[in-house]
């Protein structure tokens, strides 16, 4: 049994590589604490460093402690840290994300910010943290942010219960690299109350917010629940009579697509064009595909539709990756027998990546819809495209299925890796564990031109130890309760200042990737920390980290850390996924894929129904362990 060791809190973490495979693989001992106020627990000679940003405990937790003594946590009570997001101005790494480890809080969880600094002489530390949010709201999370250049960045959010709408409406503020709301100009009792809405639906529910500089204004995107749309605008920011920021519609809200399911990715392409895209259809799994959307987004070609409303113009929009419904997937009762399906081709949330020489990825991946709500589990495979992108449409260079570690949930980013002089622009598929047994993982894609094909270079290790792409935070959080909420996303190319300094001087750019995860589990004794609202409580919960990781790097520096295939298979094992054809085209499928994931099927297949047993009896003795 091989194990991993990292210092944290003065515990060591020990994973078991038939848990969780093979994590970082380090030629030395972490750097720091790891207390959640910037203590490190990665080792720089592996060219990679972790940062912890903050504990995983919930104001909201309780204990149970039955007739025999056990203690166990308390389901649906907060899970700690989810979906965060973040960017990069200078050497400073700014990250919004949602929290229950929260402090004079009415409701279940608020948004909190932190920034990092990085150092050419020491590793980095943390600058200063904010909450963000003090309301009741029940429904609060996937915020967003996005920098101006100039030390300025926009965040906004979803929430109900705020300015007297019991919806969900995306608000917004202006921050800087010190976390200060300088649209609320730091009012800690009610700063929602100043914090300005974004979407011009009052009446639906509207969230998910995404946001992307070009330069010169944000380009943003929203979706809205009860329409089943999703929205595309500008949005500047500029200073306000107080001394502080605030933020402002330069565009109206423009319907882009029709979807059940419409979280919108953004590609800046320049200061005048931009790409969007969603899953597109009135159903989830969505019926009809990936589209994507190009736009005119610059101010001076704003136009008037129909409806009086400032719009851009839409340059073209088309169903990129087809979906294929299959009859047979029919809805049903959990456990009743019936068709089951299985023969579908299903796209999931797509992530659009910038390629060389002005060349865009498209990235999602698909379910074959077997056992939609139905007593089985499908399977997933991860996709990829690489597009030609013109004013009047796209050219599809190539596609391909199966290409990384992780099938379920995955999103991307992209960048330069391996030896200074001989680096290459990369695809990085980002992907973690949906059971949190094993490491999140970037799968490093490159794209041949000659061949117009993909190769896997290879993959790297994101988390030292047990990360959670969805299913422990759905056991302890609150909403959504069966689906996947850690929504990832990472960042290539950021300069290391540490560069020929003494910080990982032979690490010349470094991939950022945020994860959560219930790291204790790798032992089965949950440490204790000091919640944000002074109570010492078991760390239970998902914990916040950054991971630094190498991407360009001198020829004596190690590579990243090799990450381990899943630890098991979430799907069944007999399925295979096709790849769609090209849109518009006769080119048929090909068949291949990736069968493991978290797809859109009901619980285990057949294939994996040991491996979900296994991992019960597991929780099962886990939880039964008390806390020291």
């Amino acid at each position: 049994m091989r194990k991993w060791n990292f210092a944290m809190k003065g515990v060591t973490l020990a994973l078991a590589g038939a848990l969780a495979g093979p994590a970082l693989a380090q030629s030395g001992a972490g750097t720091g604490a790891g207390n959640g106020s910037g203590g490190g627990m990665g080792a720089a000679q592996s060219g990679v460093y972790v940062l912890k940003l903050d504990d995983g405990v919930s104001k909201r937790q309780t204990l149970q402690v039955n007739s025999a003594g056990m203690v166990r946590a308390t389901r649906n009570l907060g899970d700690g840290n989810e979906q965060p997001s973040f960017t990069v101005d200078g050497s400073t790494v700014v990250m919004v994300y949602t929290s229950n480890n929260v402090k004079n809080l009415r409701g279940p969880s608020a948004v909190k910010c932190v920034s990092i600094d990085m150092h050419p002489d020491a590793a980095p530390t943390i600058r200063a943290r904010a909450q963000f949010t003090y309301s009741n709201s029940d429904r609060l999370g996937h915020p967003a942010i996005a920098g101006d250049g100039a030390g300025h960045f926009l965040v906004a959010y979803g929430a109900n219960n705020i300015q007297g709408n019991g919806n969900t409406q995306t608000y917004s503020l202006v921050t800087n690299k010190d976390c200060q709301d300088l649209t609320s100009h730091n009012n800690t009792t009610n700063p929602e109350e100043d914090h300005v809405v974004l979407d011009q639906e009052p009446n639906d529910n509207v969230a998910a917010p995404r946001i992307q500089w070009d330069g010169k204004k944000f380009v943003t995107g929203i979706y809205d629940n009860n329409g089943n749309t999703t929205y595309v605008f500008l949005t500047g920011i500029k200073a306000d009579a107080q001394g502080g920021m605030t933020p402002y519609l330069i565009s109206d809200n423009q319907r882009a697509f029709t979807s059940n399911i419409g979280r919108p990715s953004i590609l800046v392409m320049s200061d005048s064009r931009a790409l969007f895209s969603t899953p597109e259809g009135v159903n989830r799994p969505s019926e009809r595909g990936d589209a994507v959307a190009y736009y005119n987004t610059d101010t001076a070609a704003l136009t008037q539709n129909n409806n009086g409303q400032t719009v851009m113009p839409r340059m073209w929009k088309k169903t990129v990756v087809a979906a294929k419904p299959d009859p047979q997937n029919i809805g049903g009762v959990d456990g009743l027998p019936g068709p089951l399906g299985g023969n579908g081709i299903y796209p999931a949330s797509p992530t659009l990546s910038m390629a060389e020489g002005g060349d865009v990825y498209l990235t999602t991946f698909i379910s074959n819809g077997s056992g939609r709500r139905r007593n089985k589990k499908g399977s997933s495979s991860s996709y990829v495209a690489r597009l030609q992108i013109s004013d009047t449409g796209y050219n599809m260079l190539a596609q391909q299925t199966g290409i990384a570690l992780e099938s379920s949930h995955v999103v991307s980013c992209s960048g330069s890796v391996g030896i200074v002089g001989s680096e290459q622009h990369a695809l990085a598929v980002y992907g973690a564990p949906i059971s949190s047994f094993g490491s999140s993982s970037l799968t490093f894609v490159n794209f041949d031109a000659t061949k117009k094909a993909f190769s896997q270079m290879f993959a790297a290790a994101v988390s030292p130890a047990n990360s959670d792409g969805g299913y422990l935070s759905n056991m302890l959080g609150r909403n959504p309760g069966t689906q996947g909420r850690n929504h990832l996303n990472c960042l290539g190319d950021v300069p290391n200042v540490g560069y020929g300094a003494s910080f990982m001087p032979h690490v010349k750019t470094f991939f950022l990737a945020p994860w959560v995860g219930r790291v204790w589990m790798g032992t089965g004794t949950a440490p204790t920390v000091t919640a944000a609202d002074g109570r010492t409580l078991p760390e239970d919960r998902n914990a916040l980290y950054l991971t630094f990781l190498s991407g360009v790097r001198d020829a004596q520096a190690p590579a990243p850390p090799a990450a381990a295939p899943p630890s098991a298979s979430n799907g069944d094992n007999g399925s295979t996924i096709t790849t769609p054809g090209m849109p518009g085209s006769s080119t048929s499928g090909t068949p291949g894929g990736f069968t493991g994931g978290c797809t859109y099927g009901g619980g285990a297949g057949t294939s994996g129904a040991l491996a979900l047993l296994f991992m019960g009896a597991l929780l099962l003795l886990i939880s039964r362990r008390r806390w020291t």
